[in-house]
C-alpha cells in the first residue's frame, strides 16, 4: 500500500525524506541551544561535552573512563564538564560541599544498582 502510493504522488520519497531530515537538524539544533543555555556551560571540558555522551560511553565500554577523566582534570582543572548534563569533580573541598550541603537529584542509574530502590547512592545529577 505504501509502495503504490510512492508511486501515484511524484516526488512524495523526497519530500518524506525532506521532512525527516529537517526533523533531525532541527532536534539538533534544539539540542545544541540547550545544551549551551545549560547552567554546566560555565565548566571547562572538551568541545563535545556540551552535546554528545559517546566518548564517555566508549571509554566505559573499554574501561579506560579513569584515564580519560584524569587526563581532562590534567587539562581543565578540578572540575570538568564530560557530558551533556554530566560534571566530574575532583576536588576534595568541592566534594565536601556537594555531598553536605547541595540536595541533588540522583541518577536514575545508580538507582537501578542500588540495594535501596528509595536511595540512589552518591551520585547526583543536575
Amino acid at each position: 500500500m505504501l509502495a503504490t502510493l510512492f508511486e501515484e504522488i511524484p516526488h512524495l520519497s523526497t519530500l518524506v525524506v525532506g521532512i525527516a531530515a529537517s526533523y533531525v537538524v532541527f532536534a539538533w539544533l534544539a539540542s545544541c541551544i540547550k545544551s549551551y543555555r545549560s547552567p554546566l556551560s560555565a565548566f571547562p571540558g572538551p568541545w563535545h561535552a556540551p552535546f554528545f555522551t559517546a566518548p564517555l560511553q566508549v571509554a566505559f565500554s573499554r574501561g579506560t573512563v579513569w584515564k580519560d577523566v584524569e587526563e581532562a582534570h590534567a587539562k581543565y582543572g578540578p572540575v570538568v564538564r564530560l557530558g551533556p548534563r554530566q560534571i566530574w569533580v575532583s576536588d576534595k573541598m568541592a566534594v565536601k560541599e556537594i555531598l553536605l550541603k547541595q540536595d541533588l537529584p540522583k541518577v536514575v542509574m545508580y538507582s537501578e544498582i542500588s540495594r535501596e530502590k528509595e536511595s540512589a547512592g552518591l551520585f547526583g545529577e543536575v
